[in-house]
């Protein structure tokens, strides 16, 4: 973005110090509402790390012999919750508004996935998905950024010299996130301004801000602390002098229609303009899609750990202290029934212990045993109650009944699903409306010719066109595009369908579930079928082709005639191996008359010999054989040549056949 865009809109009142109180006060408001909120989310994403004891309370168990168990159940449950995810990842499908944008959608489909894949949509989702889980609330940053790649050979004769910008889809971290302090909404809805908090080295903030160096360096002599928002480790709310790194907070903010944003230090603003993003309504808008799992009515936000943490410290607290009592004895004594308390008590602990007790003096070792079993039996309902939270074991398989069918524990599986609803929800809305931003990316910042990947099959194309010129062949000027991206309207799906690379390979899959049943359906039933289907129209279209060429009834007429020319020629090709056949028996016959007059010297021509008449016999009949194979060759080429010249008058005194036009009423 060119730094003279950035200042257009109003720059005297987007940089005035009223802005710059105003962006503060909003920040600090945010910061001050939430610092007991992201205190207590610190600690469930501790909890979840495993680190469930603080300091203090390890170094007070460690005193008193305490084992510092902890048994993370926490982690089981969030995880399975991200192998969910994992396993029902959904692609984006676009379908058309209007009957012309049908082809297109389906072009547009190719381009969202094409965006999600190469921004490995996927990982980043199942971040945020697990910081909405942990942490309570997560998102997705969605902007761009220019390519520095050169464009094609023949893009450039046209005129284009830069690549159209990448679209980058990344999750945003949830302790860096700021927001209105009287949101309520977990979709952020009701956000009048959010924002994001930045750290950055100095020098390089002042390479980025070149013009901002005095407000840089006035920040770093602030000296004002806060434990919200703080870089790692803790820091000063606005600097750390020590390693001259300055935090810079980013805001986006409406004021009617138009929103703006401004990336601002405790010193003054450093940047600040209109939003460069554009929605696919045309609305001016943030780049955020921030969720949150739950809301209390204080505008708390929070995750699925919260309800949690409870259970856990009491499964953690009652295990040890269980394996603390089974370990350790109670001593009853009178004073002076030993001569060393203390090397009495490490002896009773051990579990050869010999002790020696002055006579006459009580002395007796008492067993824990029922504080331990009241103790065990406490951890078994708190374990019960922590199980109960989150995935159940009903969802999750685990359930003890191995009498029970498949079928029976896949329905209680689809009925532990009811309860992860709410959550489900959230995760499906953030992923449409990802999509729907990168669709306002796409429209508003791809105004070049490119070309996407969507298949890496032999025997079909490899890429797909966006915005691709259409030259007239006659004058070599360009008359228009073709897959225009900024003037395709597309309704947004987000299908629950396994991930696929291409929709090749989901066309596919719904094609050989329905294939067998379409091809023992009537022909009728079968375009209406693939009509109604919500196969892409180009594949309907080839499909109908198939159909149509598979049904169609061959003429009589036609059939007849092709019937005859077949006989015929083979009527031919008997004839000529009959008068090969009789050549070659010819053949024969000279050669044994030529072997026999050499084997008798010369022959006489007044009288013949037996044998020499009997193959002159043979000869006569083999040159009459021949003559007539000759005479049904050629009658029967005569013939066939009748037959195609009586072929070629009827098809020219037949009128043409019209094939028939779908005029889309019969649909």
């Amino acid at each position: 973005m060119e730094r003279e865009e950035q200042y257009s809109a109003d720059e005297d009142r987007l940089y005035s110090e009223d802005l710059h109180a105003k962006l503060k006060r909003w920040f600090e408001a945010s910061e001050e509402s939430s610092r007991d909120a992201f205190n207590k989310m610190e600690r469930d994403v501790d909890y979840y790390d495993n680190k469930q004891l603080t300091q203090d309370e390890y170094d007070k168990l460690v005193a008193r012999g305490q084992p510092p168990i902890t048994v993370n159940l926490i982690r089981r449950k969030i995880d399975f919750l991200l192998g969910m995810e994992a396993q029902n990842r959904n692609d984006p499908k676009a379908y058309p508004r209007t009957p012309q944008d049908a082809d297109s959608a389906e072009v547009a489909t190719d381009a969202l996935r094409y965006v999600a894949d190469s921004n490995e949509y996927s990982y980043h989702r199942a971040r945020a998905w697990k910081d909405i889980l942990v942490a309570g609330v997560g998102g997705i940053e969605v902007m761009i950024k220019q390519s520095r790649r050169p464009p094609p050979g023949p893009v450039q004769k046209l005129g284009y010299l830069e690549n159209n910008p990448d679209i980058i889809v990344k999750r945003t971290p949830w302790d860096r996130m700021w927001w209105d302090a009287h949101s309520c909404e977990p979709d952020f809805s009701d956000c009048r301004h959010r924002g994001l908090v930045l750290w950055m080295d100095a020098d390089d903030a002042e390479d980025k801000y070149e013009d901002r160096k005095e407000i840089l360096a006035a920040t770093l002599n602030t000296g004002s602390r806060t434990d919200t928002y703080d870089d790692k480790p803790k820091l000063s709310a606005w600097c750390d002098s020590n390693r001259k790194r300055v935090r810079i907070v980013q805001c986006y903010w409406k004021e009617g229609d138009q929103c703006y944003w401004a990336e601002f230090t405790e010193a003054g603003i450093l940047a600040a303009g209109e939003s460069p993003w554009i929605n696919t309504e045309g609305e001016s808008e943030d780049p955020y899609i921030w969720r949150s799992a739950y809301v209390d009515r204080d505008n708390n936000r929070h995750g699925v750990v919260r309800d949690m943490i409870d259970p856990q410290d009491e499964v953690n607290k009652r295990r040890s202290k269980s394996l603390h009592l089974l370990t350790t004895n109670q001593i009853i004594a009178e004073r002076g029934a030993t001569d060393d308390p203390e090397e009495t008590r490490r002896k009773a602990a051990q579990p050869d212990a010999y002790i020696e007790i002055n006579p006459g003096l009580e002395f007796r070792i008492e067993q824990n045993n029922d504080l331990s079993a009241g103790q065990m039996t406490l951890l078994q309902h708190a374990t019960a109650e922590l199980e109960k939270m989150g995935p159940n074991a009903s969802l999750q398989g685990n359930e003890s009944n191995n009498s029970q069918s498949g079928r029976a524990i896949q329905a209680k599986q689809k009925g532990g699903l009811v309860e992860l609803g709410p959550l489900l929800d959230h995760l499906r809305s953030m992923d449409r409306e990802v999509f729907e931003k990168v669709w306002g990316r796409c429209k508003q910042f791809w105004q070049a010719p490119m070309f996407i990947r969507v298949t890496d099959r032999d025997d079909a194309p490899k890429f797909i066109g966006l915005n691709e010129p259409m030259i007239d062949p006659a004058s070599g000027m360009q008359v228009g595009m073709r897959n225009e991206v900024a003037q395709t309207d597309i309704d947004l799906i987000i299908e629950e369908s396994p991930d696929v690379a291409t929709i090749e390979q989901e066309v596919w899959a719904d094609l050989t579930q329905i294939l067998p049943m379409l091809m023992q359906m009537p022909p009728h039933l079968q375009e209406f079928v693939v009509e109604a289907s919500p196969y892409p129209p180009s594949r309907k279209r080839k499909l109908l082709e198939v159909l149509k060429g598979g049904n169609q009834q061959p003429d009589p007429a036609q059939v007849q005639k092709q019937q005859m020319i077949e006989q015929m020629q083979m009527r031919d090709a008997n004839a000529e191996i009959g008068k090969k056949e009789a050549s070659a028996a010819k053949d024969q016959a000279q050669a044994m008359k030529v072997m026999a007059e050499a084997g008798q010297g010369q022959p006489q021509e007044a009288q013949m010999t037996p044998m020499q008449q009997q193959i002159a016999d043979v000869i006569a009949q083999l040159e009459a054989r021949n003559l007539a194979a000759d005479a049904n060759v050629k009658d029967t080429r005569a013939e066939l040549q009748r037959a195609q010249t009586f072929k070629t008058m009827r098809e020219a005194t037949e009128p043409p056949q019209v094939p028939q036009q779908d005029t889309g009423a019969n649909r």
